[in-house]
């Protein structure tokens, strides 16, 4: 059964695509990945709901809770070899 999670504090996420969405960060780009700085991750069903900075947490509902204080978030498919 996949549940339900709320993950707050991350220090960081990183993400592989710019503020528009469009086109994947590829190359040197890679670089400079785009960041939210103390942020959460809402994952409802099983599946990423909503991810941003923790000012702008609005929930109706209690999620079962993890602190990632300190921790930081990667994107898993990311080509780090170009």
């Amino acid at each position: 059964m996949l549940g339900d999670l709320l993950i707050t504090h991350i220090s960081n996420i990183y993400g592989t695509y710019p503020a528009d969405k469009k086109t994947p960060i590829r190359g040197r780009d890679l670089n400079t990945l785009p960041s939210v700085r103390n942020a959460y991750i809402l994952i409802r069903h099983g599946r990423i709901e909503k991810i941003g900075a923790m000012k702008d947490l609005r929930l109706s509902h209690d999620y079962p809770a993890i602190d990632a204080r300190g921790g930081d978030v990667l994107p898993a498919w990311c080509d780090s070899h170009t």
